[in-house]
């Protein structure tokens, strides 16, 4: 979907799971509303100074692989909000990725009909990760073929090492193309806690959070 760096699994693919679990659904940009009404506020709050901390888990035998190796990479990323940035007559958040293995910056911002996200090149694809209506059972396309989004539950309880979150959202990405299925789980008033993506029966990837800030 977008960003791209290639030590282990690659920081691009770290924040295209941290903040959307596959290609999110394209869509025409919609009316910025006050932010007490924007549908996926209340999943993924975004302020200048935020940041979400996770310890992060791949097999890198299903992720990226490469022939001949396996490796179970573990280690702590990073996601913030340092500022916003204009690109295209819109007001985006710059989100900046951290660890040991690179860095790497992409953009989001809440609109009327859900969260986006997209690289920083303004002619790169914008990707709606969270998207009304907000509802179990509600899906919608990736923007890549073979990826299809659908939110599960809007109740589920999640234990992480940062906590134990309850009432939150299920997004469902089943990407038949890469054969993976990915679940990331937003608390309320938190944003991503958890991504689980499994390829068949096997374990490809997780991410935890372990601690946040929000301003």
């Amino acid at each position: 979907m977008m960003l791209k760096i290639t030590m282990i699994v690659g920081a691009g693919l770290l924040i295209a799971l941290l903040l959307c679990g596959c290609s999110g659904g394209t869509s025409t940009d919609a009316p910025v509303v006050d932010t007490a009404t924007l549908p996926a506020a209340n999943w993924f709050p975004m302020k200048v100074g935020d940041s979400w901390t996770y310890d992060v888990t791949h097999d890198t035998s299903l992720i990226n692989p490469v022939p001949g190796e396996k490796l179970i990479a573990k280690y702590t990323g990073t996601i913030s909000t340092p500022s916003k940035v204009t690109q295209g007559g819109l007001s985006w958040f710059k989100v900046h990725f951290a660890a040991l293995i690179g860095g790497y910056d992409a953009l989001a911002r809440q609109d009327a009909n859900g969260l986006l996200t997209k690289d920083m090149p303004a002619a790169a694809t914008r990707e709606y990760v969270i998207k009304k209506p907000i509802i179990v059972g509600a899906t919608w396309q990736g923007a890549e073929t073979g990826a299809t989004y659908k939110i599960t539950s809007k109740t589920k309880s999640v234990t992480v090492p940062a906590g134990t979150f309850t009432n939150c959202l299920a997004v469902l990405c089943t990407d038949t193309s890469a054969g993976t299925k990915s679940t990331a789980y937003y608390a309320p008033g938190v944003g991503k806690v958890l991504v689980v993506t499994m390829k068949g029966t096997k374990l490809a990837f997780k991410l935890e959070c372990k601690s946040y800030v929000l301003k």
